[in-house]
């Protein structure tokens, strides 16, 4: 469905035997959004980890500037973080797997080994991110078990309450999906 400044979807989805219909909307026009919530308002600060976006030639808010229906003179300023990267963080690159491809059941087959290898090691505090809920629920199907503290997102629950559960228990594993990325 279509209006002047939204496009809307539906989507129908299936869960515990019962049948939801979701509707989103989205704004087409950015300008008129921040006309409207912010009609009064001089100067606007936006803050998040999410805003800048390396692309050569810009200052990397060109994304964000146009997402916000901003004017490319919004002048922004990237600041560095607060997070201890070198003691909060491990980050793994893995270079002996076979290249993904869609649908590729030995990728997937290859993928959930390593991240129950990776689940043995680290115990908990892990977040594995997807780009498919398919794949995501054959990984879960794969490395559940009794012994593990698995959460899984699943499009009706809230990110939010996944995120705190998943902070207050050190041996927490979140498996997520599309919004996690952001």
């Amino acid at each position: 469905a279509f209006s002047d400044v939204h496009i809307t979807y539906f989507d129908r989805i299936q869960r515990d035997g019962k049948r939801y219909l979701i509707i989103m909307s989205s704004p087409v026009a950015h300008e008129k959004i921040m006309k409207d919530i912010f009609p009064d308002v001089k100067t606007k600060i936006f803050i998040s980890a999410t805003m800048w976006v390396f692309s050569k030639g810009s200052d990397g808010f060109n994304y964000s500037r146009r997402i916000l229906g901003l004017g490319e003179d919004f002048r922004a300023i990237k600041l560095g973080s607060s997070f201890d990267y070198r003691n909060q963080l491990k980050f793994y690159v893995v270079e002996d797997m076979i290249e993904y491809s869609h649908n590729n059941l030995e990728y997937l087959k290859e993928g959930a080994e390593l991240i129950q290898n990776i689940i043995k090691i680290g115990k908990g505090g892990i977040l594995t991110l997807f780009t498919s809920y398919r794949d995501m629920e054959y990984v879960k199907n794969v490395v559940h078990n009794e012994n593990i503290n698995l959460k899984v997102q699943e499009k009706l629950l809230s990110q939010t309450k996944l995120i705190e559960e998943h902070i207050k228990q050190k041996d927490s594993i979140l498996f997520g999906n599309r919004t996690f990325w952001e």
